[in-house]
């Protein structure tokens, strides 16, 4: 009878093309769909760390490395952005927008935050400068009614803003290692933050008290994003992995495996039907939020840095260390 046992070098041959696949950073999954359209946008002379759109689609802003945040309008290709914002010294690390499009938070690598009111537009607006943070912040993000804003860093405080006042606030919360992500549920009660340390934290907006600890990861988490219905909380980590969380009840209810390389952002399509992650190869993945299977893939040249699904729902932005900032347009099975 001849034997079904394979040659012992055959193991061996995987195991090393699996190596090779990780350190590429190929994804982990077979073969998925590619997005319909993919389009750079401009010219940058310096990697795109971060992105925010106007809640109705009015525009796309993109933060630079070069301390630039430029303003692109959607659903046109063009090749010049509408207005260039010139506040910070240093490169700008994060952008959130307030629900009602009036305001643009930026915040850049030396702590300082801006405050920029663009509603009515203005042809060179004077931000509003924060200070308190002592080293980079790395996110920002508005409160639900657009009133507050708040922000984490390198220094491992909170932060909360209010719009009007530019006075440096006590820390809301210090946490133990230094913050890379935040973000706050859509009833406004709760602040969720991860960091170097791989625990997600979930702070009581009003009391500025830490309810628990979320434990899953094995690395630092690099970013944070509720589903628009507030139901699941999803990190994305140094340890390649997403992780879907039923917040309320302190469990994690999925691990999402595809990407070989550390995840570097997510975001939320505004139903809350698909997850986009980007990672440092470049991989970008879309996944279904229900099931978990990666739905579509795209290589992009360059470190993935940020990416932001637009409120269209129809499109996602990219943006890379190459450097450059890339559209995506999303066929109707990705939205």
């Amino acid at each position: 009878m001849m034997s079904t046992a394979r040659p012992w070098w055959v193991g061996m041959v995987i195991a090393g093309l699996a190596g090779w696949a990780a350190w590429l950073g190929w994804p982990a999954f077979g073969p998925v769909a590619q997005c319909e359209q993919v389009r750079p946008l401009g010219q940058f002379a310096r990697g795109v760390a971060a992105l925010a759109y106007h809640p109705r689609n009015h525009w796309l802003a993109v933060g630079s490395d070069d301390a630039s945040i430029t303003l692109w309008p959607c659903g046109e290709d063009v090749a010049q952005p509408t207005q260039t914002l010139h506040g910070h010294e240093a490169k700008v690390t994060a952008l959130a927008v307030s629900p009602d499009g009036q305001w643009l938070a930026s915040a850049d690598a030396e702590g300082t935050i801006c405050l920029w009111e663009l509603n009515p537009p203005k042809p060179n607006p004077t931000p509003l400068r924060l200070t308190g943070h002592t080293d980079c912040v790395h996110a920002l993000c508005f409160a639900p009614d657009g009133k507050r804003v708040y922000s984490c860093g390198q220094d491992r405080s909170v932060r909360v803003w209010t719009l009007t006042a530019g006075t440096q606030p006590e820390p809301m919360y210090t946490a133990r290692s230094p913050l890379l992500a935040l973000t706050v549920s859509p009833d406004g009660s709760t602040l969720a933050l991860a960091g170097l340390d791989a625990a997600l934290l979930l702070i009581d907006t009003t009391t500025g008290q830490c309810l628990a600890e979320l434990v899953g990861h094995h690395d630092c988490v690099y970013s944070l994003c509720f589903s628009p219905d507030g139901r699941r909380l999803v990190s994305g980590s140094q340890d390649s992995t997403v992780r879907v969380w039923d917040w309320r009840s302190r469990r994690e209810v999925a691990c999402w495996s595809g990407h070989r390389d550390p995840i570097l952002q997510l975001s939320c399509n505004p139903t809350g039907t698909r997850v986009a992650s980007v990672g440092t190869s470049g991989l970008l993945v879309v996944w279904d939020s229900d099931s978990g299977q990666a739905l579509a893939s795209e290589r992009l040249p360059g470190q993935g840095l940020c990416v932001q699904f637009a409120p269209s729902g129809d499109e996602l932005s990219v943006g890379t260390a190459k450097p450059g900032c890339y559209r995506l347009r999303l066929s109707q099975r990705l939205r």
